[in-house]
């Protein structure tokens, strides 16, 4: 091997280069990787706002008046907060019936405690004063194919509050090889 042999004006250059590089590296990960997700957050943010504004001018465009306008977006409200029910029995109760109505065999239903629903922020999420809440809520369905499709948009169209399924499993029945035991996780929104 030979030994390299460095002027000290070669080793300032190199120590100038890695100071330099560390530099970029520190404001790269520390500065602009940061600054860039809040950006895109916020872009994210305001096209949803201005969705929700483009929402809220072309019903009011479909009125003859402005009062005809405000009575549609007051109608709206209306809908959003029966969608937020104050309890959740009436939810449990709207998923029994639904099962019923759409011959689905309801064999359990098991909801977990109610806590209170935070934003990304850890913020208690407020609607007219009253607090949001989730329950997560276990169904253990048998049925057909078709019949859980149903009951699926169902639940979605008709249940008085808003609701996300967070687990699904389906397995055939081993007695009843067309029918399916499906395992149905969901996690109701209630204001409190």
């Amino acid at each position: 091997m030979q030994n390299i042999n460095l002027t000290i004006t070669q080793k300032k250059i190199i120590v100038i280069t890695f100071i330099s590089l560390m530099v970029f590296l520190v404001f790269l990960i520390f500065i602009y990787l940061p600054s860039k997700d809040a950006f895109f957050k916020i872009k994210s943010e305001l096209s949803e706002n201005e969705k929700q504004i483009h929402e809220i001018e072309a019903m009011i465009s479909k009125a003859k008046s402005r009062e005809e306008g405000i009575a549609l977006l007051k109608e709206r409200l209306e809908e959003l907060n029966n969608k937020l029910p104050s309890r959740g029995e009436e939810s449990f109760k709207v998923l029994s019936d639904l099962a019923r109505k759409l011959n689905v065999e309801l064999i359990s239903i098991q909801p977990d405690t109610k806590k209170l629903f935070v934003d990304e922020n850890n913020n208690k999420v407020e609607v007219e004063g009253m607090f949001c809440q989730v329950v997560f809520v276990s169904l253990e369905l048998k049925c057909f194919y078709s019949e859980l499709t149903s009951y699926i948009k169902a639940l979605e169209s008709d249940l008085p509050a808003f609701v996300n399924i967070e687990t699904l499993t389906i397995e055939k029945d081993r007695a009843l090889a067309s029918k399916l035991n499906v395992r149905l996780g969901l996690n109701l929104y209630l204001l409190s």
